[in-house]
């Protein structure tokens, strides 16, 4: 019989997590890494709250400077730049004039790569223009893609053969990355269904997916042997925004209407058999929960709901240092342009069911096209990491 792994496993196991696992591509099949602290230089596209968190961390590793910035938003620009002086860096050079500031600091041949901390429709195209300038990229965590998008993205990595790395920090925190190390341990056993969600009253409308998704996705190697094949997705009736109404207390506010569910449900099949749960709930009073769960055939794990701000930090921390050394040392990430790509349509695939009465629609594999990405330019070969069909996807 199978022997759950016991709770002090766990804590064990979560302790260490950071030390025995730092950081996502100890669990890449690549060559070992050489040891690199020469001097990388970067660039920030966006330098809002995201933009600054970026600075922070990426200054904090000996050897990176940031050479220059853009945003068109002067108090932005402003705050970035007292960050450096507090920091006691150089200033960058900053690029702010109109919408195509961004394409003049991709010209520039003193930049590495670059990190995308722009907010909205911007993050797609920008990625997509550093990748074809042969920057390497840095995506923050997006606004959901349509399928059109995403295959955009993969399609510029593929003829460009420059990397991208989605910056989703919470596949960097303890407990993802403790039970990630548990799962690869076969501690679980077989996995075989999954959960995970978006529960923040008064967040966005939208089914955003990548927070929960990610983790999830990596516990079940999709895009890595495994893939999601198709999705169905249902919502609850509208209450919870009738009741936040300004007019709740009127007789008529319940005329009001509202066509956004409460809570949305999306299930999602997988090539292995397992199935995952996404749940979606920011209209009605609650407290925060990611809601995870995940498990196997030996035992399981729930939990996630309670992610200090020093968990955070050392998630940010332990995501750009994957990202700096990604740069440095000209590797494959362990989150890339087909991980970003798949997790950040899944909120259109979501709506298409939705539109259809929950009928299943099927995901694509962004992986399965015969083309081999070319070698990147003034590098090493990227370390192969086997995708959905197979191939490189490194």
């Amino acid at each position: 019989m199978h022997q759950r792994p016991s709770r002090r496993l766990f804590l064990r196991t979560a302790t260490l997590a950071t030390t025995l696992v730092p950081t996502l591509s100890a669990w890449i099949p690549t060559s070992a890494r050489p040891t690199n602290t020469a001097s990388l230089r970067l660039g920030i596209l966006g330098t809002g709250s995201r933009g600054q968190q970026a600075i922070r961390q990426a200054l904090n590793f000996p050897g990176v400077q940031i050479s220059a910035i853009c945003d068109t938003n002067p108090d932005a620009v402003r705050q970035a730049l007292s960050l450096f002086t507090a920091l006691g860096q150089p200033r960058p050079v900053v690029y702010a004039e109109g919408e195509s500031a961004f394409q003049q600091l991709l010209r520039r041949d003193d930049i590495d790569g670059v990190v995308i901390a722009a907010s909205g429709n911007w993050q797609v195209p920008m990625a997509i223009a550093a990748m074809k300038a042969g920057k390497y990229a840095g995506l923050t965590v997006s606004t959901p893609t349509t399928v059109r998008e995403s295959q955009r993205l993969v399609d510029t990595f593929e003829q460009t053969g420059t990397p991208l790395m989605f910056l989703e920090r919470t596949c960097y925190h303890p407990d993802t990355l403790a039970v990630l190390n548990q799962i690869r341990q076969g501690d679980f056993g077989e996995i075989t269904h999954a959960r995970s969600g978006y529960q923040q009253p008064g967040a966005s409308s939208a089914p955003y997916p990548t927070h929960g998704l990610g983790p999830v996705a990596q516990w079940l190697n999709i895009n890595r042997g495994n893939r999601f094949v198709s999705l169905s997705s249902t919502m609850t009736k509208s209450r919870g925004l009738v009741a936040l109404s300004p007019k709740s207390s009127t007789a008529g506010s319940l005329s009001a209407d509202y066509t956004l569910g409460n809570v949305i449900t999306t299930i999602i099949q997988c090539a292995s058999g397992a199935v995952v749960e996404l749940i979606h709930d920011s209209e009605t009073p609650r407290p925060y929960a990611a809601g995870f769960r995940v498990q196997g055939t030996a035992g399981g794990w729930t939990g996630g709901e309670h992610n200090s701000p020093k968990d955070q930090t050392s998630a940010d921390s332990l995501m750009m240092r994957d990202f700096v050394e990604s740069v440095r040392n000209r590797t494959a990430p362990p989150i890339n342009a087909y991980d970003a790509a798949l997790w950040s349509c899944i909120h259109s695939l979501a709506e298409q069911s939705l539109a259809a009465g929950g009928q299943a629609v099927a995901i694509p594999d962004f992986t399965s096209r015969s083309v081999q990405p070319p070698a990147h330019p003034d590098s090493v070969a990227y370390g192969p990491e086997t995708c959905g069909a197979g191939r490189s996807c490194g």
